[in-house]
């Protein structure tokens, strides 16, 4: 792992008993620390992203609650709503402009809180937002948290048409900007540097061309291969174990950092066995 001195370490085999009082004492701990108006973070420093803040919290406690793995002590829909609002009244400490990135911005927040507390009139809202969005110029760092956002949503609302839509659009102008290095399609995050990882690269864009096959025209499940090809490709194979690179720079050097590395440890035999389904 990332930071292995963070985690619950293994003593001898693996025990389900002992896992299941490990994330347990984790959920109680963490719901000790909550605070109705600060969440979980300072006064003076408000950690709201899914990234690194109340979003990723509030959504890693309801997924441990709908998979059975805990049992919580009270209901978070309210602490949605404030970590929503909270993010609108000061998006950016230094800049004070909201950003729609997936896991530092305002596309994580806005999707936790719409599965915490449902309300069709701010999706509509939220649609005609991202609507306005996909086609600037200054949008583009953040497109790929706006896609995700618009496929989580049209798969939560039944395939409504504005998230088709919104979907669609932001995806055909990623797979626009792709760039072709090493005989592979991939998208470039830095003047020189391919990033493979969730947050700064191409399994990101795996992860919602996967997600979106049901909505994909020609052009996007053609990309959906192309991108398949690539991890195929940089896929560095020891015995039945797959990992990948942090970079296409460094393509020999395998890594477990989610954020800027391999992300595909998940879906690594849905990539090897060509399926055009990619879930995490």
């Amino acid at each position: 792992m990332y930071k292995p001195d963070y985690h619950c370490q293994v003593e001898g085999t693996w025990d389900d008993a002992a896992a299941a009082l490990a994330i347990a004492s984790i959920c109680s701990k963490i719901e000790s620390a909550f605070d109705a108006e600060r969440l979980w973070g300072s006064e003076k420093a408000p950690a709201l992203s899914l990234y690194g803040g109340a979003a990723g919290t509030l959504l890693g406690l309801e997924t441990l609650r709908n998979w059975q793995l805990g049992e919580l002590r009270r209901s978070y829909n309210g602490a949605a709503a404030t970590m929503l609002a909270s993010y609108l009244r000061a998006p950016d400490l230094e800049t004070g402009v909201v950003s729609m990135s997936y896991f530092a911005g305002f596309s994580g927040i806005a999707l936790v809180a719409l599965e915490l507390m449902p309300d069709a009139d701010f999706d509509k809202r939220l649609a005609a937002v991202v609507d306005n969005l996909i086609d600037r110029e200054d949008t583009f760092d953040s497109l790929p948290g706006v896609a995700l956002l618009a496929v989580h949503r049209a798969m939560r609302t039944g395939g409504a048409t504005r998230w088709i839509s919104n979907y669609c659009r932001a995806a055909r102008v990623l797979v626009s900007r792709r760039v072709e290095v090493r005989n592979l399609k991939f998208w470039r995050q830095a003047p020189t540097r391919h990033y493979v990882g969730a947050a700064h690269g191409g399994a990101t864009m795996l992860r919602l061309l996967g997600l979106g096959t049901p909505y994909n025209d020609a052009n996007l499940m053609r990309a959906l291969e192309q991108t398949l090809d690539a991890f195929d490709a940089l896929a560095l194979r020891e015995g039945d174990g797959v990992n990948w690179p942090y970079t296409l720079e460094d393509a020999e050097k395998g890594g477990t950092s989610v954020c800027s590395g391999v992300t595909a440890l998940q879906a690594s035999s849905r990539v090897s066995a060509r399926r055009l389904s990619v879930t995490s």
